[in-house]
């Protein structure tokens, strides 16, 4: 038996994989919108130092193309970013918490 979506107990139909990966514009494109991703993400981690000190207890969104955006909530963030037509998969956004929890792992 093979997957056909989040059943990672089972291999992934390769129809399946060819089908999804040809509805994302293929390999090449799946390639870029990651690379485009990394680096929204790496900025997003140089800057957090500074988005800290400027916009403590809220959350910041980053996204390509240095789109940025800053609310009070999740909610007002994302809704900023569809109203700019910022794609959602695309965008980092975080909780500016000058006071973050201890996580003891």
């Amino acid at each position: 038996m093979t997957a056909k979506a989040n059943d990672l107990s089972q291999p992934l139909d390769p129809a399946y994989a060819e089908q999804l990966v040809a509805s994302m514009g293929g390999v090449l494109a799946m390639h870029a919108r990651m690379r485009e991703f990394t680096k929204v993400v790496h900025r997003m981690r140089e800057e957090r130092p500074a988005l800290l000190l400027r916009y403590p207890n809220r959350w910041v969104g980053m996204a390509p193309g240095d789109a940025f955006t800053v609310g009070d909530s999740l909610e007002e963030v994302i809704d900023n970013f569809k109203r700019r037509g910022v794609p959602l998969t695309s965008a980092v956004v975080e909780h500016m918490d000058p006071d973050p929890p201890v996580l003891i792992i």
